[in-house]
C-alpha cells in the first residue's frame, strides 16, 4: 500500500511537470518569442534612382532569431523588382530604378523558422524544413537624384550670392590713405590704404625738399582694404637705386583714378 501510494505521488509530480513545461513552451510560442520574429509591423528603406543592380538598400531587415537556420523570403506586390539575402534580410537592387516612372515600392519580408528534418541521414545530408513565422511590410522609396542635385546647385548659388552680398557690405565706403606702420621706423615700413572702387594704384615717396625717392606702381586693384602686411604697400627705406635714405621726414602719396592723398612719416636711425 505504501509503495503504491508513493508511485501514485511520483506519477502525479511527473505529469504536473510535463503539463507545466508544455504550458510554458506554448505560451512562448503563442507570444512568438521562441520563434524568429520582427519587432515592428512595417519599416521604410530608401534608394537613389539609377543605382546599379546588386547594391544594398539601407540596413538589413533582420528578425529577432534564436537559430542560424532561419531564412528570409521576399514577397509582396513589388517583390520582382528587388532581391534579398536569405541569410540576413538585406534588400538589394535588381536593376536601376527610375524616379519618374515609379518612386515608391511595397514588399513583404517573411522570416522562416528552419528545423533539421528527422529524415536526414548520412547519405542525403541534413534536410531543413522551413515554416513561415513572421512578416514585415517594407516601403522602398526612390529618391530623385536630379532634384537633389538641383537643390544642391541652388543652395550653392544661394551661398555664393550671400557671400557676394556680405563682401559688398564689408567694402569701404570711401577711398583713403592710412597711417604707415611702424612710424617712426628703421629701415622698413608698411603703407596701408583702402579703395571704395577698383582702380589703378600708385604710391610715391618724397623727401622734405620734394625730391622723388621711390615710386610704386601697384597696378589695377579691386575695391577693398589693403591694411595687413601681406596687402599693404611695403617700403624698405631705399631709393630707386637701392641706396638707404638718410634719417628725416618723408612724405608718401596715394594716387588712384579719382583720388589723391598725402601723409608724413619719419625715419630714425
Amino acid at each position: 500500500m505504501i509503495r503504491q501510494s508513493i508511485d501514485r505521488k511520483i506519477t502525479v509530480l511527473i505529469l504536473s511537470a510535463i503539463v507545466l513545461v508544455y504550458g510554458v513552451v506554448n505560451i512562448g510560442y503563442a507570444n512568438n518569442t521562441l520563434y524568429p520574429h520582427f519587432h515592428d509591423e512595417s519599416t521604410t528603406r530608401s534608394v537613389a534612382e539609377n543605382t546599379s543592380a546588386g547594391k544594398n538598400i539601407g540596413g538589413r531587415v533582420s528578425a529577432h532569431s534564436f537559430t542560424s537556420l532561419d531564412r528570409y523570403v521576399l514577397g509582396g506586390p513589388d517583390a520582382d523588382s528587388f532581391g534579398i539575402n536569405e541569410d540576413n534580410g538585406q534588400l538589394k537592387t535588381k536593376s536601376a530604378l527610375d524616379y519618374e516612372t515609379k518612386n515608391s515600392y511595397r514588399v513583404t519580408i517573411t522570416v522562416q523558422d528552419g528545423k533539421i528534418s528527422p529524415l536526414s541521414d548520412s547519405i542525403t545530408g541534413p534536410i531543413t524544413i522551413y515554416t513561415n513565422k513572421d512578416s514585415i511590410d517594407v516601403t522602398i522609396n526612390v529618391t530623385d537624384v536630379a532634384n537633389e542635385a538641383s537643390q544642391s546647385d541652388f543652395s550653392y548659388e544661394r551661398g555664393i550670392q550671400m557671400l557676394k552680398q556680405l563682401h559688398r557690405m564689408l567694402l569701404p565706403k570711401k577711398t583713403a590713405l592710412l597711417a604707415n606702420y611702424p612710424n617712426p621706423f628703421n629701415p622698413e615700413t608698411w603703407i596701408p590704404y583702402q579703395l571704395a572702387k577698383a582702380s589703378n594704384v600708385q604710391i610715391t615717396i618724397y623727401d622734405a625738399r620734394g625730391t622723388l625717392i621711390r615710386q610704386f606702381d601697384l597696378g589695377h586693384q579691386p575695391a577693398g582694404v589693403y591694411q595687413t602686411r601681406s596687402r599693404a604697400a611695403y617700403w624698405d627705406g631705399t631709393n630707386a637705386l637701392g641706396e638707404s635714405v638718410a634719417s628725416g621726414t618723408y612724405f608718401y602719396t596715394l594716387i588712384t583714378e579719382n583720388f589723391s592723398a598725402t601723409r608724413r612719416m619719419l625715419i630714425l636711425k
